[in-house]
């Protein structure tokens, strides 16, 4: 079994020389197994071990004696440990979970807070064949796809700082038990284990001898029809990421400056074309709405991220999907943790486009706007508009600068960008929503136009037309509808001495 282990860990790089490496003990065979072959191997491999043990305090006497084998263990080894004890029936009575699930969410948050607090970069489990084969029956009857019925893999993702290895995920049951003898090593035995009322248990004690009756070599044919699904469940997830890309939408960002530090990483809505995903297969779609729905559940704190990718159900994506196929606009779906999904129409580059959009934030909620919303705009410098989920970056530019002499002929050809006459404006400007009575005079044009008037001869959607920000000078004169087009009378010219430089960044968190 140490060869086997040594092989799949240098093959398949689940451990690195200089890797600290937490292992979860139970006391069980399996864990101690691991915990034993890792222990022979770290001098050699170069990493370091640390022990860890959750009691779910499920069991009073048991569970504190496998707490006390564990410790022992870790100290007869000379390897650190971290043991805690919690309250896990108090999670479960308090969200509504089965006992398997509430003490799987809960195991996970500790070891994630193990690692961190060791430094270990590794959490290595002791899954092994026999508990694929029983994953696999257990996915099958609750109900899963090709990702689900692909089996458990060596190496998973469980946050930005930590990985999910699986070194005896090649090893069969069979092999452990020879393991433990030949070495003479001591484990403890959950007598829980035995329960029939536990799913997992009634797999492994009644429906799997079953099959094993009829084939003896069903965990070999297994494994084989999962590794099948594996390959084509990779081709289909490399698909759904390319039809990804392709269904998002590009909002027209200006590239040119950074975001301040202050704002990055706070995601606030994902959009995607309406037309391209009513197109996609449906076994693509799904793909695509799940990676976007996780895309923000990561981003949730630890015990919020378990509980809500454990409740993220085909329903609810089914659901979305239904949503888009029917283009339903006005309706809202909304998934654990609190995610919200709904059919939007938005201005892209100055267009009219209907959008999917997933957010963290109940944006329908905010089309009602209650009166004049307005803000300073620094200059220079970086503001924030609410409305729009829209950076300004503002800066003056003197026209004896570098390339000044052609810079008047290449401007406003952008229309999340605007430059004006600096002098000619009052101070301060101001960043607003519209208002009863706007007008301004459009870029190209002699006379003022009510703004009203603009929108719909521009084509913008109603529902829309509060959010856009409108920036304007001090004596209240709109300078530009941010989006679309400048007004005519603060237009760069030849006599320009200061250019008034703006640019427009939708937020891309």
């Amino acid at each position: 079994m140490k060869e086997k282990v040594y092989q799949n860990i240098f093959e398949k790089g689940l451990i690195k020389s200089g890797d600290k490496v937490l292992v979860g003990v139970s006391g069980g065979p399996d864990s101690v197994a691991l915990l034993h072959v890792l222990y022979e191997l770290r001098q050699e491999l170069q990493f370091k071990l640390v022990v860890s043990h959750l009691n779910h305090g499920f069991r009073d006497k048991s569970a504190e004696e496998d707490a006390d084998f564990v410790k022992k263990l870790a100290e007869d080894l000379e390897l650190p440990i971290i043991y805690d004890k919690w309250q896990v029936k108090d999670y479960i009575n308090y969200y509504k979970l089965s006992p398997q699930q509430g003490a799987r969410i809960q195991r996970y948050k500790f070891f994630e807070q193990a690692a961190k607090d060791f430094g270990a970069t590794k959490l290595a489990l002791g899954h092994h064949i026999d508990d694929q084969v029983e994953t696999f029956f257990l996915r099958l009857i609750r109900g899963a796809g090709t990702q689900g019925l692909s089996g458990m893999q060596f190496i998973r993702k469980l946050n930005n700082d930590l990985l999910l290895i699986r070194p005896l995920l090649e090893v069969s049951k069979s092999e452990i038990k020879e393991y433990l003898q030949t070495n003479k090593l001591k484990y403890k035995i959950d007598p829980t284990n035995q329960e029939t009322n536990y799913l997992r248990n009634k797999v492994r004690h009644e429906i799997l001898p079953v099959f094993q009756d009829i084939n003896p070599n069903i965990n070999e044919r297994l494994l084989e029809t999962m590794e099948l699904l594996k390959e084509e469940n990779d081709y289909l997830n490399k698909a759904a990421n390319e039809l990804y890309q392709k269904s998002q939408v590009d909002t027209g960002r200006s590239q040119n400056n950074t975001k301040p530090l202050a704002y990055q990483g706070q995601e606030r809505e994902l959009l995607f074309c309406l037309k391209t995903l009513q197109k996609s297969p449906k076994v693509l779609l799904r793909r695509i709405l799940l990676t976007a729905v996780y895309s923000f559940i990561s981003k949730t704190d630890q015990e919020d991220r378990h509980l809500n990718s454990e409740n993220v159900s085909k329903k609810h994506i089914d659901a979305v999907a239904k949503m888009i196929e029917l283009g339903l606009t006005g309706k809202e779906i909304t998934l654990p943790g609190k995610i919200y999904t709904f059919i939007d129409t938005r201005m892209i580059s100055g267009q009219s486009k209907q959008v999917m959009v997933i957010s963290d934030q109940n944006l329908t909620s905010s089309y009602a706007i209650q009166g004049t919303k307005q803000a300073e705009l620094e200059v220079p410098g970086w503001t924030y508009w609410p409305l729009s989920n829209m950076w300004l970056y503002s800066y003056i530019k003197d026209h004896k600068s570098e390339q000044s002499s052609h810079y008047h002929k290449t401007i406003n050809r952008n229309s999340f960008e605007a430059t004006l006459d600096y002098d000619k404006i009052d101070l301060p400007v101001i960043i607003r929503n519209r208002k009863v009575g706007d007008r301004f005079v459009p870029l190209g044009m002699n006379s003022p136009k009510k703004l009203k008037d603009f929108f719909i001869d521009e084509k913008v959607p109603r529902n829309y037309r509060d959010k856009i920000p409108l920036l304007v000078s001090g004596r209240g004169e709109i300078l530009w509808v941010i989006g679309y087009r400048i007004n005519e009378q603060y237009k760069v010219t030849k006599d320009t001495r200061r250019y008034f430089c703006i640019e427009a960044q939708l937020s891309e968190y």
